[in-house]
């Protein structure tokens, strides 16, 4: 399925497998733990205004978005990419179609293959991503994460979650899953909304 002309915004590696073009969200090929990631989501109409920086004290590169008027930024992972000047290039050339391309569809994937420490907060996350003011937001999630979370009633009305088997552990897994299952697939690009099981 083509969705060259969507964006997707996605805070790790899942995501790039459904272009087959070029990239107009500045969220692929780079990570970004949930936190971050949700504030990215709350601050886009001032992303393209931001200017990446670069935190000097890590081995691999790290950007910093600083938020006017916050004491937080947003850090951004490049796992792939060591050259400064390409990453600001790539950055900085997809923002600008992101910037360009508003109207159309956004397409917010969540997984849970890497929460990490947040497990304790992770409904007060979730309720922020689905809250998101545009946007089909999905989240992918095992079946044991979707029993622990304790969303509000009116969240299956805000987006689609999808329950993933135990095996997927990668965005690769995942991306590789939903393709195997062409109902799921239909589902996510097509006003999702409700629970794929």
């Amino acid at each position: 399925m083509s969705i060259v002309k969507k964006i997707i915004l996605t805070r790790d590696c899942h995501g790039y497998q459904y272009y087959n073009g070029e990239y107009n969200s500045p969220t692929i090929g780079n990570c970004m733990h949930i936190p971050d990631f949700i504030y990215f989501l709350e601050n886009i109409n001032i992303i393209p205004e931001l200017h990446l920086q670069f935190d000097e004290n890590i081995n691999y590169p790290v950007g910093i978005l600083k938020i006017p008027k916050c004491t937080d930024s947003i850090r951004i992972h490049f796992m792939h990419d060591n050259d400064k000047k390409d990453i600001i290039d790539k950055w900085n050339r997809r923002v600008s179609r992101m910037d360009k391309d508003k109207s159309l569809q956004k397409y917010i994937f969540l997984n849970d293959c890497d929460f990490g420490g947040i497990t304790d907060n992770l409904d007060v996350y979730l309720d922020r991503f689905f809250n998101i003011s545009y946007g089909a937001k999905i989240f992918f999630c095992k079946k044991s994460t979707y029993k622990k979370i304790q969303l509000s009633e009116d969240i299956l009305n805000k987006g689609l979650i999808v329950i993933i088997p135990d095996k997927c552990k990668t965005g690769d897994g995942i991306y590789n899953y939903v393709t195997e299952n062409l109902h799921i697939k239909t589902r996510i690009f097509s006003n999702p909304n409700g629970i794929i099981d």
